[in-house]
């Protein structure tokens, strides 16, 4: 820090000693005394007037902060009003309130964190890793704050008219309601605290009213400056600047600077200065400082050590974007609207200190802290608002490429825009001062929106319009949708296989839900280990954090390898024998429930099975049907090895094959005879050369066939040798060589 020294008067110098003098008594906290004690109140009053009245007009502005070359213009009563009142407001009230909260702190731990002019004073932040208080200012300053009034504003950024840094208000009061006192030694605490009064520039009075909040957890301090015209007549041009003259952080002097924005939570720094930058990051390589507003009317400007001025005069639209490691002034910047008498505006601004580790997430913070419209999604945000006044509140939201709506226009609530429809909107009785939430659905994804709010209240004698309150916002993009088969199967050996961690999408991280309902909410997210059920729809978001996707549809056809073998066995259980069957052995004994006794040397009889016994398989075929015909099949093939080993050669085993068993022959035989089971023995053990082994059902039927017949001409036979000869015989040679076993030497003459 270097400070120019100027020449100075006889009387410059007096007035300088006298002010040291009245610093030294604040100190020591002595200043009632020194000013108003009985024999030195007058004579002290006195000397500041006739002192200051002596001064030439250039040294008398700069003891008061005027920046113009113009006194005050109140007149000399005026300047002894402006001086008592400014020295009456400066004794000390009572135990100092220090807003700390661990986090953040204004002023040096045991000073009021406002001080008597309404400035924050000096602000620290708390570095953990350090263990330490890290200031954020040069030496001892605290913030700097100017107003100018007046003169020419046809560029919204200007020094013209009335400048005036650092003023003391008229008539200030501090109210500390909402401060909560966490140490009664210190006076620290967080909360709120309101320091107004009466600011005079340019023969216009200002009602100010400066509301400082500290959270209790937070790591930045928001203010609103609030400005109220009490002049009887118009102001114009009114401008603030506010900042410091001296940058500092932590231990450098010559920190970097960067004027950006803050851009969906995040601190990006400008490409040109010819863009709005609404907020400043100063840092080090180790710690960092935010400052910012979030009023679309804010600018900020980096200027020269070690004067407010020289930032205050810089136009941000040449001020540099980024200096780095430099010692420097910086400022934001606001023009507020031009006040009829008793009108209003305000701005709000935030301070935040943090490490370099943490100050993203502390301007995250501050971003959504800062935001009016909040909650912002991809089809929904809520808007917060107040009014000074109790009324009735109106508000819409249309997109903002439409032309602003009058206040009429917000209080009809009807489409005025030929090319743009109202996409939400409202009216509510409202409370002075009181907090409203107006929640809009139904938006577009990434869409640009502007919420315009007015409330018409009574002002004594009529109803009356409040400014209107515009807002911009623009809604979130969505995730892109999940893509993927929206008709997908999955074939498991158990239907507990086929899990929601099964179904599949391009994206990865796809939340599965059961209905569509629960996925626009996001409710009841499906587990990964949930079982998909055959046939059911599911559906599926993307979810970035913020928004989800559109919805994604699946249909899931769920089969084990169990439903595809019975599909395809009743397929080919067909009438008319148009499909073959060809079955495996494999995929039989694949089936479960576990189909027993299946061998793999009758796999050609189980196909011939199904494909000669359509009727007995449903379509499906049943786990039963297969099992009923391998067992069928079995029995059959069991009996065809009997037969065939009981028709050896030599015949060492006598056939005992039954009737019985014979009928469960498969295809099936026809036409055997329990009458003739004996025959069909003997049968078989004088032809051995007639059976394969094992038997074929067609060997078998032959034999049934020879036997029967042979049977039946034996029976013939027998009928016609009775006794009394009432039956002739008729028998023929052709019919006798088809006895079995077969009779030789038969003459057809």
């Amino acid at each position: 820090m270097r400070i120019t020294n100027h020449s100075q008067s006889l009387h410059w110098k007096r007035f300088s000693n006298f002010l040291f003098k009245i610093r030294k008594a604040i100190k020591k906290r002595l200043i009632s005394k020194f000013l108003f004690s009985k024999n030195t109140y007058g004579n002290n009053v006195k000397r500041i007037v006739k002192t200051l009245l002596k001064f030439d007009r250039g040294k008398r502005t700069k003891v008061f902060g005027f920046l113009d070359s113009s006194p005050i213009g109140i007149g000399k009563l005026g300047y002894i009003k402006v001086i008592v009142t400014f020295f009456l407001s400066i004794a000390v009230k009572g135990q100092n309130k220090v807003l700390n909260n661990g986090k953040i702190r204004i002023g040096r731990g045991l000073e009021n964190s406002i001080n008597t002019i309404g400035n924050m004073q000096q602000p620290f932040y708390y570095n953990e890793k350090t263990s330490s208080w890290r200031q954020l200012t040069y030496g001892k300053y605290p913030l700097d704050i100017v107003w100018g009034v007046g003169n020419d504003g046809t560029n919204n950024w200007n020094y013209n008219g009335r400048l005036i840094q650092n003023p003391g208000l008229l008539n200030y009061n501090i109210n500390y309601d909402d401060f909560v006192i966490t140490n009664s030694t210190t006076g620290q605490g967080y909360g709120k605290i309101v320091f107004s009064g009466y600011l005079v520039v340019d023969n216009q009075i200002f009602f100010i009213e400066n509301t400082y909040t500290l959270e209790e957890n937070t790591a930045y301090i928001k203010a609103k400056i609030k400005v109220i015209n009490k002049s009887g007549r118009k102001a114009t041009n009114i401008r603030l600047w506010i900042g410091t003259k001296d940058d500092f952080v932590g231990k450098s002097d010559s920190p970097n600077k960067e004027r950006g924005n803050i851009v969906n939570g995040a601190f990006v720094v400008n490409t040109s200065a010819l863009d709005q930058a609404k907020a400043i990051k100063i840092s080090t390589d180790d710690e960092a400082v935010l400052f910012y507003s979030n009023s679309d009317r804010a600018h900020t400007s980096i200027g020269n050590c070690c004067y407010f001025l020289n930032a205050v005069k810089q136009d941000p639209k040449t001020s540099n974007v980024v200096t780095n490691r430099r010692d420097s002034s910086y400022a934001l910047y606001v023009r507020f609207n031009d006040l009829e008498n008793n009108q209003s505006d305000e701005l709000e601004f935030y301070y935040a200190g943090g490490t370099l580790a943490k100050i993203n997430d502390i301007i995250s913070e501050v971003s959504n802290a800062a935001t009016l419209v909040k909650n912002i999604l991809c089809e929904s945000a809520s808007y917060d608002y107040s009014f000074e006044k109790t009324g009735i509140t109106s508000y819409l939201v249309i997109p903002s490429a439409a032309v602003a709506p009058t206040e009429l226009q917000i209080e009809e609530g009807i489409d005025y825009n030929n090319e743009f429809k109202i996409i939400s909107k409202g009216k509510i009785a409202t409370t002075a001062n009181e907090k409203y939430t107006f929640n809009f659905r139904s938006l577009n994804e990434n869409t640009p929106y502007t919420v315009y709010a007015v409330t018409k209240f009574n002002d004594g004698s009529s109803d009356i319009f409040s400014p209107i309150s515009n807002v911009n916002f623009t809604t979130k993009e969505k995730p892109t949708k999940p893509t993927g088969n929206d008709k997908q199967e999955f074939l498991v050996s158990h239907l507990t296989d086929a899990k929601v961690s099964s179904l599949y999408t391009v994206q990865r991280g796809t939340e599965w839900y059961a209905s569509a309902d629960d996925a626009s909410s996001r409710l009841n997210e499906l587990e990964d280990k949930t079982i998909l059920i055959n046939g059911k729809k599911y559906y599926g978001i993307q979810y970035d954090g913020v928004c989800s996707s559109e919805i994604f549809e699946v249909t899931v056809k769920v089969s084990t390898f169990t439903q595809i073998i019975l599909e395809q066995i009743g397929n080919e259980a067909d009438i008319p024998n148009l499909i073959k069957s060809n079955i495996t052995v494999n995929q039989i004994a694949s089936i479960d429930p576990f189909i027993s006794n299946v061998k793999f040397s009758n796999e050609n009889l189980y196909q011939e099975f199904i494909d000669s016994n359509p009727n007995l398989f449903s379509n499906p075929a049943t786990v039963s049907e297969v099992q009923d015909m391998v067992n069928v099949v079995n029995q059959s093939q069991n009996i065809l090895n009997q037969i065939g080993s009981e028709a050896d050669k030599p015949n060492i085993v006598n056939s005992v094959v039954t009737v019985t068993q014979i009928n469960t022959i498969r295809p099936m035989v026809i036409g055997a005879n329990p009458s003739y089971e004996t025959s069909y023995q003997e049968f078989i053990d004088s032809n051995p050369n007639l059976f394969s082994n094992p038997a074929t059902v067609v060997e078998v039927q032959k034999m049934i066939d020879l036997v029967n017949t042979s049977q039946s001409v034996l029976e013939q036979i027998g009928k016609e040798g009775d006794d009394a000869d009432i039956v002739n015989s008729v028998v023929t040679v052709a019919q006798i060589n088809t006895i079995r076993p077969m009779v030789i030497g038969v003459n057809p003459s």
